[in-house]
């Protein structure tokens, strides 16, 4: 994750999660969760995320050891589509790492 990552598009923002190490474990606790409607069919939105990180594998008993934990800002822009809802943009800010 790099400061001011911006990805555009479903395809974008799949090829991010994908490209994730296989062996991550994630956990993100989202607060300040603002939407704000910008047209019928758009919408803006905010949150401030405290992000857990571990690496490994998927079917290691739980609790594992974490990184040292991460806070992110993410911008966000969504569209209505026919099926409802979806992301159209997302912007990554570091705040603390």
């Amino acid at each position: 994750m790099n400061a001011g990552q911006r990805q555009v598009g479903h395809a974008a923002i799949r090829a991010f999660l994908d490209a994730r190490p296989v062996d991550r474990i994630t956990r993100h606790i989202c607060t300040n969760i603002r939407v704000d409607m910008t047209s019928p069919t758009t919408a803006s939105g905010s949150c401030s995320t405290l992000m857990f990180l571990a690496s490994a594998p998927r079917d290691t008993p739980l609790p594992v050891p974490i990184s040292p934990p991460v806070v992110v800002d993410y911008q966000d822009e969504y569209v209505l589509t026919d099926e409802g809802w979806k992301f159209k943009c997302r912007t990554v800010q570091i705040v603390f790492q």
